[in-house]
Formats: structure tokens, sequence, C-alpha cells
């Protein structure tokens, strides 16, 4: 599956992070983790979090909540998106 997705560097690590839309938080909690299974193939060994596009141009991570606080305080513009793929179908 391919994605769009980031490597985030920040001072201290690099976070990875996965785009999707805002229906990931009404899925089955069993389909939202096997679906962050799958992007995080894509990372191995890297902290991991999930950027969802709410619409009208506003998004919200969802993740570890120590690795979303961090991510909080990046400015959108300032990473660096390019498509990705799963290791997993």
């Amino acid at each position: 599956m391919k994605f769009n997705g980031a490597l985030v560097q920040l001072e201290d690590m690099v976070i990875a992070v996965a785009v999707d839309s805002a229906d990931f938080l009404s899925l089955p909690q069993e389909e939202k983790m096997a679906k962050m299974r799958a992007y995080q193939s894509a990372f191995p060994k890297t902290p991991f979090v999930m950027l969802l596009d709410m619409g009208a141009g506003e998004s919200e991570f969802f993740g570890r909540p120590d690795l979303v606080a961090k991510m909080r305080e990046v400015p959108l513009n300032y990473i660096t998106f390019k498509v990705y793929e799963t290791k997993e179908d």
C-alpha cells in the first residue's frame, strides 16, 4: 500500500509520520491497530504517529501522547512529505 508520509528530524529524535483521513478514527480498534502496523512497517524501529486530515485545512496527530506532543510543536510546512510503501499489503 502506498501512502504519504515523512521522517521528521527533531533535536533529540526522528519521528515517522503517516497521513490518513479522519475516517481512521471511526474504524474498530483492531482495524486501527492493523493499519498502524502496516504504516509502521515502512519505518522500522522509528517512533511513529499518524497525521489525520480532518478536512477544511485542519489536521490532527494520533498516536503515543509523548510523540503527538512533540509533533504538535512542528509547523506542518516544515515537514517534507513523500510517498512511502508498506512492507505488507
